[in-house]
């Protein structure tokens, strides 16, 4: 089933907020007629208090082909390498999709294993006129990391992340779905490489994306 071998997705979505800046306007000019009177004594003037600076968001980087995922609850995972690497292949495999051919730079973050469905994935989507689009969003279910073994279990929103056909509508009826993929990954000479992966675990609870 190709929900279950292309785990492919999108972007990192900024929301910037913009705060506008009012004036007082003109003040009124006193009536000549009405002289003021003099305060009884001098009022101290208002400080100024500076407006606290707006709290700094954690985000990714694009995907650095084109198609970038949005991880939910990123604070909370940015320091999880196995999970950034996993992004990164995922976003990999999501450009190769749109290019019709696997990005050179796959080869060396998979194992040969992987490296085979995704290159079938590819070549299948190409065949049939398949993209995905350029913004998508994934989840963690969970990941533990072991020295240089880390298993995760990632959760891809199907709406945003599942491949479309040339007349961009969803391949399938499953829309509105957090499919969930088991993977493992290993580390060698500082290099995060996916070993397996399997898209047979069904799907994480949750609601849409925020």
């Amino acid at each position: 089933m190709i929900r279950d071998r292309l785990a492919i997705g999108a972007s990192v979505v900024l929301l910037a907020g913009v705060v506008g800046a009012c004036g007082d306007g003109d003040a009124p000019t006193p009536s000549r007629s009405t002289p003021s009177a003099a305060p009884s004594q001098t009022t101290p003037p208002t400080p100024v208090v500076p407006p606290s600076p707006s709290p700094t968001v954690a985000t990714r980087a694009p995907g650095a082909d084109g198609v970038t995922y949005k991880i939910q609850d990123f604070e909370k995972h940015q320091d999880d390498e196995a999970v950034i690497e996993w992004t990164r292949i995922a976003e990999g495999l999501a450009a190769s999709t749109n290019q019709g051919r696997l990005v050179p730079w796959l080869e060396q973050r998979v194992s040969k294993k992987v490296l085979r469905i995704y290159a079938d994935a590819v070549a299948l989507s190409s065949k049939r006129k398949y993209h995905v689009a350029d913004v998508g969003d994934v989840k963690v279910r969970s990941s533990r990391t072991e020295g240089d073994r880390a298993e995760l279990s990632m959760c891809m929103w199907s709406t945003t992340t599942g491949v479309r056909d040339e007349n961009d509508r969803a391949v399938g009826d499953d829309e509105g779905i957090w499919f969930r993929q088991d993977a493992v990954m290993s580390k060698a000479s500082g290099q995060w490489v996916l070993t397996s992966i399997d898209g047979r675990g069904g799907t994480c609870r949750g609601g849409p994306p925020t």
